[in-house]
């Protein structure tokens, strides 16, 4: 549990899957996408709020 300064609560942090470009790059490059997008997500995209989407 993290503190959120954006909405003042203890909340637990998430990543979140952005489906419309995940599906759509994969639909243009064959299903390519997924080796870029998978190391992306677990070294890279932090977590966010939520509630809000604010970023820890």
């Amino acid at each position: 549990m993290k503190f959120c300064q954006y909405c003042n609560q203890q909340v637990q942090p998430r990543k979140h899957i952005n489906w419309f470009i995940l599906v759509l790059m994969c639909l243009i490059t064959g299903g390519g996408w997924l080796f870029v997008y998978v190391p992306y997500y677990f070294l890279f995209k932090s977590e966010s709020c939520p509630i809000c989407g604010g970023k820890f």
